[in-house]
């Protein structure tokens, strides 16, 4: 994805510009399809440790929390707490590809070129 908006935003933005904000996008695209996941695993992970020893109280599996979370909260208990994470993504990420373009420039400048007069890195 991030190639993709990266080349729509070079078109109407500088460089130093679009690739963070391509990045950014990318990254909290990402995120946010991923982050329903990430809540159902931190409400396993942050069930109480006396579950654990009781025999008559059991621990909640991916289905049961699953379960509890649409009976409690609807489709909307998925995404509790995306917003801080989307900005948190969108900032990381767009200075992750910033270093990345940034790097892959700089060994595509200091790389010899090949007998075609071209470069070895793509």
């Amino acid at each position: 994805m991030y190639e993709h908006t990266k080349a729509l935003f070079v078109q109407t933005l500088p460089a130093s510009v679009a690739v963070p904000v391509a990045g950014g996008m990318s990254g909290a695209l990402a995120w946010f399809v991923s982050f329903p996941l990430d809540v159902v695993k931190a409400r396993i992970q942050g069930q109480r440790i006396d579950k654990l020893t009781d025999e008559k109280s059991s621990m909640l599996r991916t289905s049961g929390v699953v379960g509890q979370l649409l009976k409690t909260h609807g489709i909307v208990g998925f995404f509790s707490g995306v917003a801080p994470s989307l900005a948190r993504a969108f900032l990381v990420s767009g200075s992750r590809f910033s270093a990345y373009e940034f790097a892959l420039w700089t060994v595509r400048k200091f790389q010899p070129e090949d007998s075609e007069g071209e470069t070895s890195v793509s």
